[in-house]
């Protein structure tokens, strides 16, 4: 049964009723005093408030290829969509399959997305999410050894189709060496072969070549015929490597030296008589590190203005008064005794007996000095003076420095120096393998994404470059995760996302189940394990999710039955908890498995496509989709369909994917729903209410398709009005089209919400953090502490996963090592392994081993990209640990986060 949007929204509304109706109320009895020596009694109700009960809802959606143009070339459409469900539905846990490496760009745009503008039924609300995102879900192994156009995938494409192959086979002639009818050729004679009428596609070779088939193993333009500068280089002597100043933190254009030698401007520095240049190149100075500020000179010259050094501001000065020489005065005769003659001059007060008198200088009034304009500074008290500075730009240096002042580059280490390509004889190198002699790493990943379109999954089905993505909804403000190792649901809903998740493809012995195995039937894309918590009245219990996109290859019975074995295998899969010890994912009574299985389950009959589930059954799980259709058919098809029907049955083809838990379990006790969600009439109903929507798809279907094999083929027009019921085939243009040729699956739960003493302590940790944080610290135990071994890795095998060992050579200098990558360093890698006894126990001790390498940081950056996390290498030790170390404790059992359980 296909589930409509008001069907979903009824079924939780009617449960949500049922279950919240109401404080919980009881009867106390209270004794009373004694009346005539006996006692009373009086029963009093006593009200208990409890928490609502919530939806925790799940989506699995397999969105096909949600990746590149889909992504950032098409119509908002798909993203616009996407949130348009998620909000309606207030879906928690989105889970994406088919998604790629671009995924974060896809959540983010769904996230992002405003469906307002999409569809008017239905407002715009709040949405954050969490993104959880998987690395690459293959294994990359080895390329077929050879193989003919004869091993096309004829179930899935053929050559013949209305597809351009160009790009996928030309792909492989930078790591094969290509034969046709017994007769080397490049891509442009295969190409003219395939295209005429007698092309035998068995008589089309490829064959592996460790050499790079376009120059033979030579790396030149060549073939190593000593014809080209690759060969003859005089300026690296063929070593095809110079050293040159760093551009990351020298100047590369002048090379460091601060000037560039140009030709003369008036005879190109060819006349040895030129006044100019006298037929020498002329040193300028470089433009990319001359210090425009100083001119080159390191210093800087500027006016400033002080007080003047003469009058120290004062304007004037003081000079000696012309008048008198500068004494002050003169003396006259006294009047009193003139001059000394009077009889009683010895008694004369006026003169004091001396017979004269002082008479002050009329200028300077006896103070011997007159102020007088300064002569510096001109009566303005301030002077201009020149003043020469550091220049701060370049640090008096006259070139302008590329890092701070102290800063070491980390580009060459404070070397000052790096190593190029010589650029002498690069021109001359082959551009297939850009040199090595060998298929380039950037060919060879070019060639097995090619592989996938182009083999049979018979003969290569090892590789997958899809990613899941799960967006799990959060509050906008949400409480630390190291509080809980994880992740709050919203709205309270005691429901918890812990840290972990992961691509998962062995069992808790580290043993490989057969997902990532290279001669395995169902050797392909792993699964995603995602632990979660969920509150089922009042019972915190631990429900691991597993989400498995199965191996696909046709529906013949060898495909068939490794899928239904890949589906019984993830109940095989290590199930990871912080602070717990790895368990099997069948061990949970409450495991939840999901995904597109491509396999097409029909209860009511007993066929291959059905025996995983039956398998299942005995064991004590249960399909929650009942066999409900969940892919569409072909776009084509439907339409046609559509021309002369409106029946929305016709337009689904297969039951892919599925929802299976444990029957009578607390999970299954608490689904309120599970099925599949009728997409379609969301979409028919949007297109309806949206007049322009439906404009814009009649329009887009109505744009002529081409073939792109045969030109003269006439172009394909979709007349959507034509159809029996338009807007039904405007739904499922769109969605199959643009969105997907899956539909969604859901699932509801029934779950607690937080107590108040739980909400409480949420809020608590959401505002005062920071206080609560050394509370939490000392619950914690004294980290394990880990023997470390020191030293260099000489060689190394990069991998998926491994079972890990290790075995002592040469005296115990050099180490064998089989185990997992825990840090990645451009210099340095750790590799951690656990130890086993004799028996094969384990003895709870690791050992480390850090050791520097030579791998090439953009290798190192792929590798970590696509999810390996396994070296099996050699080690030469060059320090051992010291200190004695303790095997880890093992017995954990996990626990909920940390506010579920308040003290």
């Amino acid at each position: 049964m296909h589930l409509t949007e008001a069907t979903i929204k009824s079924v939780r509304a009617a449960k949500l009723k049922q279950v919240n109706q109401g404080p919980t109320v009881s009867v106390s009895t209270v004794q009373g005093a004694l009346v005539s020596g006996q006692s009373t009694t009086t029963t009093v109700p006593v009200v208990v408030p409890k928490p609502p009960k919530a939806i925790f809802s799940i989506v699995s959606w397999n969105i096909q290829d949600y990746k590149g143009s889909k992504i950032t070339e098409g119509k908002r459409w798909v993203h616009d969509f996407i949130k348009r469900l998620v909000e309606a539905l207030e879906v928690d846990l989105l889970i994406l399959i088919e998604t790629d490496v671009d995924l974060a760009e896809a959540t983010a745009r769904i996230e992002l997305s405003d469906h307002n503008t999409f569809g008017v039924d239905s407002p715009n609300g709040p949405c954050a999410f969490h993104l959880v995102g998987s690395g690459r879900t293959h294994k990359q192994v080895e390329l077929p050894t050879s193989f003919t156009l004869d091993d096309i995938q004829n179930d899935k494409r053929k050559i013949t189709e209305d597809l351009d192959w160009s790009a996928e086979i030309e792909a492989f002639f930078r790591t094969y060496a290509v034969s046709y009818n017994g007769k080397r050729v490049d891509y442009a004679t295969l190409a003219k072969h395939i295209k005429s009428t007698g092309f035998n596609p068995a008589s089309a070779v490829f064959k592996r070549n460790g050499k790079c088939p376009w120059c033979t193993g030579a790396g030149c333009t060549c073939g190593g015929a000593n014809t080209c500068l690759w060969c003859t280089c005089t300026d690296c002597k063929q070593a095809h490597q110079q050293v040159v100043v760093c551009s990351a933190c020298k100047c590369s254009q002048c090379q460091e030296r601060g000037l560039l030698s140009r030709p003369c401007t008036t005879c190109n520095s060819k006349n040895p008589q030129c006044i100019m240049c006298g037929g020498k190149p002329i040193d300028v100075w470089c433009p990319a590190c001359h210090c425009r500020a100083c001119g080159g000179q390191g210093e800087v010259t500027s006016s400033q203005t002080q007080p003047c050094p003469t009058c120290n501001g004062a304007k004037v000065q003081a000079v000696t008064c012309p008048n008198f020489q500068g004494a002050g005065g003169t003396w006259q005769p006294c009047p009193g005794c003139h001059g000394g003659t009077s009889p009683f001059a010895s008694s004369c007060h006026a003169c004091g007996a001396k017979g004269q008198v002082p008479i002050p200088c009329g200028g300077c009034g006896g103070a011997t000095k007159v102020p007088q304009a300064c002569g510096t500074c001109s009566g303005g008290g301030a002077v201009t003076i020149t003043v020469t500075n550091n220049c701060t730009h370049c640090g008096a240096s006259g070139r302008v420095p590329r890092l701070p002042s102290g800063a070491t580059c980390d580009a060459c280490g404070g070397k000052g120096v790096e190593t190029i390509r010589c650029q002498t004889c690069a021109g001359a190198r082959c551009r297939a393998c850009d040199g090595a002699g060998e298929p380039s790493q950037d060919a060879w990943t070019y060639a097995v994404e090619a592989a996938t379109a182009l083999l049979k999954t018979g003969t290569f089905a090892s590789y997958d470059v899809e990613t899941y993505a799960a967006m799990w909804r959060t509050p906008q403000l949400r409480i630390p995760s190291k509080f809980g190792v994880g992740h709050e649901a919203c709205d309270r809903k005691l429901a918890w996302l812990c840290t972990g998740s992961s691509l998962c493809s062995t069992d808790v012995n580290g043993a490989e189940l057969g997902y990532h195995e290279l001669n395995g039937s169902f050797n392909c894309r792993s699964p995603f394990t995602m632990p979660l918590w969920l509150s089922l009245d009042g019972n915190h219990v631990q429900v691991p999710l597993a989400a498995l996109h199965a191996i696909w290859g046709g529906s013949a019975g060898n495909f068939v039955k490794a899928r239904n074995v890949s589906v019984e295998k993830m109940l095989d899969l290590a199930v990871s908890y912080p602070g717990a010890d790895l368990a099997a994912m069948d061990s949970f009574d409450n495991a939840l498995l999901l995904g597109d299985f491509n396999l097409n389950y029909e209860p009511s009959k007993s066929n291959a496509h059905g025996a995983a589930f039956r398998s299942l059954k005995t064991k004590g799980w249960r399909n929650t989709t009942l066999g409900t259709k969940t892919s569409l058919a072909m776009l084509d098809n439907g339409l046609k369909k559509m021309l002369k029907s409106s029946d929305p049955n016709q337009l689904y083809s297969m039951a892919y994917d599925h929802f299976l838990l444990k029957t009578g379990k607390a999970l299954d006790t608490h689904v309120v729903q599970a099925g599949v969600i009728d997409i379609i009439d969301l979409a028919k109903r949007m297109i309806a209410a949206d007049p322009q929507l439906a404009t814009d798809i009649d329009t887009d279907a109505a744009i002529p398709r081409y073939s792109k094999s045969n030109k003269s083929k006439p172009p394909t027009i979709y007349n959507l009005p034509a159809c029996k019921d338009p807007d039904l085939a405007r739904a499922f243009y769109f969605y199959r089209d643009y969105v997907s040729d899956h539909v969604p699956i859901l699932i509801d739960i029934l779950v607690d919400t937080q107590d108040p003493a739980q909400a409480e302590l949420r809020d608590r940790m959401l505002q005062h953090g920071h206080q609560l944080a050394e509370r939490y610290e000392k619950a914690r135990t004294e980290p394990h502490l880990v023997p470390r071994y020191r030293g260099l890795w000489t060689n190394g095998r990069y991998e998926f996963t491994g079972k890990p060992s290790f075995k002592v050579a040469d005296g115990g200098r050099t180490v064998h090592v089989s185990g997992k990558i825990i840090r990645w360093r451009l210099d340095t890698l750790v590799v951690r392994v656990r130890l086993h006894d004799d028996d094969g126990k384990d003895t709870g001790l690791d050992i480390d081993f850090e050791g520097a390498h030579t791998e090439p940081d953009e290798i190192l950056r792929d590798f970590k990209t696509v999810g390996i996390t396994w070296l099996t290498g050699t080690f030469n030790v060059a320090q051992a640990p010291e200190g004695n170390y303790e095997p880890s404790v093992t017995g954990k059992t996990a626990e909920p986060p940390a506010f579920w359980r308040p003290k």
